[in-house]
């Protein structure tokens, strides 16, 4: 098995995992300009899949993505508008993906929000953090889950975060955060990752035999994406967070290897 570390790049990732990733149809989230879905997308297509679908929640962003990407011959390249704040969003898309693909060997979930600064509800009733980190993708892997259990090898990897170790779950028995007035930005970022890395758990536990593969990782922090564009340089001061620009710090939490 390839081992990674601190240093691993993307480029170096895929390229280690060519044999899972050449000729397969492959699912990533969170693809838009300037983040690791897209960046995640580009290192996939450098080893020539089948096919790629990338989804995000704005259909020009994902176009312009695709600009951006060189595209192998033979691989082709399927944009899914997908919103994750809003739970009937997220069915029409898993719907369309359901219908345009008849096995999934992968899936990405790189989409996400951080540390909103204001207690702010999903178009669901549900605060934002955890319907768009977690809840979302919960509902969207199990609406494609025959797909990926038609893959001779399915995996799902979701990309969690080191602050899942600080997270509180006692929220679990108010998830509306006393209706906000409980709220914390990095509290409430740190419950949705944990819930991440516990979703990864759970899909082995209940598909594992039928030979899913699932996986929650750190990318690290990398403030150039567009994820942190509500979060001053001074919180990750605060917070003790080192920064990476060139690559991608990889940690595994995976029950099944």
């Amino acid at each position: 098995m390839a081992e990674f570390g601190f240093h691993t790049t993307s480029d170096e990732a895929a390229a280690a995992l060519k044999d899972a990733i050449t000729g397969k149809t492959i699912l990533v989230t969170g693809v838009s300009p300037n983040s690791l879905g897209s960046d995640t997308a580009r290192a996939i297509l450098a080893q020539k899949p089948a096919k790629l679908l990338i989804a995000s929640r704005a259909a020009d962003k994902l176009q312009e993505v695709i600009k951006s990407l060189d595209i192998p011959q033979g691989t082709v390249v399927q944009p899914i508008v997908l919103d994750l704040s809003s739970l009937e969003a997220t069915r029409k898309a898993a719907a369309e993906v359901n219908s345009s693909v008849t096995v999934l060997d992968a899936m990405i979930c790189t989409a996400g929000v951080m540390a909103v600064p204001s207690f702010e509800k999903s178009k669901d009733d549900i605060e934002m953090q955890f319907a768009v980190n977690h809840l979302g993708h919960f509902l969207f892997i199990n609406l494609l889950i025959e797909k990926l259990l038609a893959s001779e090898h399915g995996v799902v990897v979701t990309y969690s975060s080191e602050a899942q170790s600080r997270a509180n779950l006692s929220f679990l028995d108010d998830l509306s955060y006393n209706n906000g007035k409980d709220y914390e930005k990095w509290t409430a970022y740190s419950n949705s990752k944990a819930c991440d890395v516990l979703l990864s758990v759970g899909l082995v536990q209940h598909f594992g035999q039928r030979g899913l593969r699932s996986f929650s990782v750190d990318p690290g922090v990398i403030v150039t994406t567009g994820l942190t564009r509500s979060v001053p340089m001074e919180d990750f001061k605060a917070l003790g967070m080192f920064l990476t620009h060139s690559s991608l710090s990889v940690s595994f939490y995976s029950p099944q290897f």
